[in-house]
């Protein structure tokens, strides 16, 4: 049994700010945990020692779960044929430059329409890119009969198992996109990743997502509403899954988003995190 005091540390009410700018850059990786539901290290018999944790790909660090799930996958049986599946992340991260993402396919095709990725931002800024094979991303086991190339600019290798499944090279791909100017004096709000299947021709796997921009870049993982500001209605969210502590837990509200340490259970060391957030606002708008 669970015993703290759940009275937050901060008594009094605040009212929400913008985080100010400032002129150096900093890489942050983004958390889509909750999307997980496969493991890259179990991708194949040989990818069982693809690092994990804090890790530098292509010199971008990326941070993959270890010793849980920590990539989407739709995988490549045949029950999800003509399935469109969408990841909508949340990153509020402001004065982002450029995102770097860890995507292949398993299969591939070079036409076009099966993979989009579009980046949201606060005041209207947008972008977008169809990502196409034989150009942006490719199949991960570099079969023959699928895709087998990149344009090797902005999308270069980053990982390789030479001898891999078929005894052809498995690899790990790494996509940059540049965004417009506009989201320099904005918070990119969200990502969102869909992907069109259709077995043998192409399903995505998205393994790391990394964002590059202003330091004073904030993920704002604390504001579970999405909302902007880290509250008293957050505080409700976390007490609720507080309670519920474990994040397999049948009565586990809300995806377990209040497990800010991500170590699977919702404690005092999360509740020290909230207290942070809470007492000081940093989700820019």
């Amino acid at each position: 049994m669970k015993s703290i005091n759940r009275q937050l540390a901060v008594a009094t009410l605040f009212t929400c700010a913008i985080a100010g700018t400032a002129t150096a850059v900093i890489y942050h990786p983004v958390d889509f945990s909750q999307y997980h539901n496969a493991r890259i290290q179990q991708r194949f018999a040989t990818w069982n020692h693809v690092p994990a944790g804090h890790i530098k790909l292509g010199g971008v660090p990326f941070f993959i779960p270890p010793g849980t799930n920590n990539e989407w996958n739709l995988g490549p049986g045949g029950n999800l044929n003509g399935v469109t599946s969408v990841l909508d992340i949340k990153v509020h991260a402001f004065g982002t430059r450029t995102v770097y993402t860890l995507i292949n396919s398993n299969w591939g095709t070079a036409t076009g329409g099966h993979m989009l990725i579009e980046f949201f931002g606060t005041q209207g800024g947008y972008a977008s890119a169809d990502l196409i094979g034989n150009r942006d991303i490719r199949d991960w086991n570099l079969f023959p009969a699928f895709t087998t190339r990149i344009n090797g600019t902005t999308t270069t290798q980053v990982h390789t198992i030479p001898n891999g499944m078929d005894g052809n090279p498995d690899v790990i791909d790494m996509q940059r996109f540049d965004l417009p100017v506009e989201f320099d004096s904005q918070t990119l709000d969200r990502i969102r990743i869909t992907d069109r299947r259709q077995v043998f021709v192409h399903s995505g796997i998205v393994s790391g997502i990394t964002v590059f921009g202003q330091s004073d870049l904030v993920l704002c993982p604390a504001d579970f509403n999405e909302d902007y500001c880290v509250d008293d209605a957050d505080f409700v969210l976390f007490s609720d899954q507080y309670t519920a502590w474990d994040c397999h837990a049948d009565d586990m509200p809300n995806g377990c988003v209040a497990d800010l340490n991500k170590d699977g259970v919702v404690d005092d060391s999360d509740f020290i995190l909230f207290a942070g957030w809470y007492g000081v606002m940093v989700c820019p708008s």
